[in-house]
Formats: C-alpha cells, structure tokens, sequence
C-alpha cells in the first residue's frame, strides 16, 4: 500500500506543519497518530502480543498439532518488539530530518521549489525502494524458516500441519517487511543527505551551519544499533539463528554508511574551499613579495594580515563532525555489540548453570 506515485515522492505539503508527503504508509500511520512514535510502537507490539496469544489459545482450543511446541508468551513480546522497533524508529528518523532540513536550508543554495523537491525525496523512500527492499526482506525471512535450521534450535522444522510452521512464517515475514520499511528509508535519507552536502554553503570560519549533517549520522548510528540491540535478546533464548549475526552485521554496516556518505561529501568541498583560499592568499604573499624586492612600500600591516589569515584557514576543520559527535557515535556502536556480546556470554553462562 503506497501512494499515488510510483517511484518519486511528490514536492505538495501536508498538514499545517507543511510536512512533505509521505509515500509509506506505516509512516503515515504513525504521523496520523495522536500520540508519540513510542506510544504508537509499544501499541504494536501489546497487539501483536495480543494476537500471539489469540493464536496460541486458538491452537490449544483446537487441539491441533505442535500446540505443545509453541514458544512462551516472553518470546512473543520480543518479537513484537522486533516488528514494531524499525517502524517506530523511521518515525523519529523522519522527524528528525525534517528538523534539520529546516536548519539547512538558509545555507543551500537552490530556490524554494527545488529544496522542497528535495526534502520530499529525503523524507520519503521511493514506493520501488519500499517495495523492493520489504519484498527481499520478507523473502529471505520465509527462506530462513524453511529452510535454516538454525532457527530451531534443536528441534526439527514443523510439519505442513504444525500451526508453528505457519505462525513463525507470519511473524517473520512480518519482521522482515518492518526490517526493509527502514533500509529502504535509511537509503532515501542518506541519498538525500549526500545530495545536500555537495551544494550546502562553504564558510570556513562558520561550520556551524552543518551542524545538522553531523547530527543526521549521529542519529542513524543510534538507530540502527537500537534496532540490533533488540535482535540481541535472541541470544537469550540459546542459540540464536544464522540471520541475527547476519543482521547485525548488516546494520554496523548501513550504520557506517549513513553516517560517513554525506559528511564525506561535504568534507571533499570544505577542503577544496580551504586548499582555494590558502592558494589565494599564497598569490597574495607573492605579490608583497616582489614588491618589497622592487623596492616598493608595502601597505602597514600587510603582510602580517596574510600571514595570519593564512593561519587561520589551515587550522579550519575540513570535517563538519566535532570529537564529542564522534565519540558518541562510536560510544552507540560499542553498546549494540555490547549487547549481542552480552547476550552470548548470558547464553553460556547459563549453560554452565543449568547443564542439560
């Protein structure tokens, strides 16, 4: 379910707030509702909890196979939240850009209809790009549980008569759709980002200004790694499937990608400007230069001026990132592994514990 438009969302304004369109419609939802992306979340995840256990009920009522087999309440909640996380992280994602779109646009230099155009495609995946990256994602999912055993842990794969089968194939295909929601918007994001990098304004002595592409990366390194964090709490369950390591892996990865992409473009621009204004106030030296040796008057102070203004744009950032944003970003990325990490160690410690 996407809107109207098939691959580029459109530049109109919804509501009062004069938000560009969206084209997901989980995001739509979440934006329609009264209440805080968090709230909105953890409602999913008590549905979802809710419906597991309507499932369950259901099962046992019926006396149907594999009833037994089915995994306790805890486990629903957990992957509820795993469903629920990615949607209500891209809602905050797209809050969050609007914000810094609206901090960068005195500093971009196109007219109104062409930033509008462009923060309606940052915001807002492409409906190909949605449908593309939930439809992989729900077909690798599908394939795990036929065809991983891994995600059974010791036990082997259900019948076609298991109502297991069947529930595991619904919920992880549901996981895997959320999952590809948020690539697919994490990709829309840093293509925008990049795109607003390489025409922002260049003032060496100010990088105030971009300030919001440093705080884009920040907050894609932190979301992502909540996202892992939550995959983690399978570790707690045993040994976890072959797709968790695969997930985290995948977003350390994306995480590393969203936020170096745009601050590498625009780091090549500040330093082009920076290299620019040294080779000009070079041109200059050399002109006092060989006026002093003409014999010519220099202007008071001239020199001196050069000089130090020289100084000053050599040791001018060429990166729009302070040491703080740097460290907390990898300060998020230490806490996601911390948690996979954890729950292993957890996992062992455990068997130790309580040998079989």
């Amino acid at each position: 379910m996407v809107g109207a438009h098939a691959d580029a969302p459109g530049t109109e304004l919804a509501g009062s707030g004069g938000s560009p369109a969206c084209s997901d419609w989980t995001l739509r939802a979440f934006e329609a509702s009264p209440v805080a992306p968090v709230w909105t979340g953890l409602g999913l995840v008590l549905a979802f909890v809710l419906l597991a256990g309507l499932v369950r009920a259901l099962a046992s009522a019926l006396a149907l196979p594999g009833t037994q087999a089915l995994l306790p309440w805890i486990w629903d909640l957990v992957t509820g939240l795993v469903i629920a996380t990615p949607l209500t992280l891209n809602a905050y994602a797209r809050r969050g850009a609007l914000a810094d779109l609206h901090d960068l646009r005195p500093s971009v230099d196109v007219d109104d209809v062409e930033f509008a155009r462009w923060s309606a495609e940052t915001t807002s995946a492409p409906a190909s790009w949605l449908a593309v990256a939930s439809g992989a994602s729900v077909a690798v999912m599908l394939a795990v549980v036929l065809f991983d055993p891994s995600i059974w842990g010791s036990r082997a794969r259900p019948g076609p008569r298991d109502p297991l089968l069947y529930w595991t194939l619904l919920h992880n295909a549901a996981s895997g759709y959320a999952f590809g929601r948020m690539l697919a918007m994490e990709g829309a994001l840093t293509r925008g980002y990049a795109r607003i990098a390489e025409h922002v304004r260049i003032d060496l002595l100010a990088p105030e200004p971009l300030a919001p592409l440093a705080r884009k990366g920040q907050r894609s390194v932190l979301l992502w790694i909540l996202l892992s964090s939550c995959l983690s709490l399978f570790w707690f369950g045993g040994d976890p499937a072959l797709i968790n390591s695969f997930a985290l892996a995948l977003a350390i990865g994306v995480a590393a990608i969203a936020f170096g992409l745009p601050l590498s473009r625009v780091h090549h621009r500040i330093a082009a400007a920076k290299s620019a204004e040294i080779r000009r106030v070079n041109r200059a030296l050399r002109e006092q230069r060989e006026s002093l040796i003409a014999g010519e008057a220099a202007a008071p102070g001239r020199v001196a001026d050069l000089v130090a203004w020289r100084a000053l744009v050599e040791g001018a950032t060429e990166w729009p990132v302070n040491v703080p944003t740097l460290l907390r970003s990898g300060l998020f990325v230490l806490i996601g592994v911390g948690s996979w990490l954890g729950g292993a160690v957890v996992e062992r410690i455990l068997e130790a514990l309580l040998p079989s």
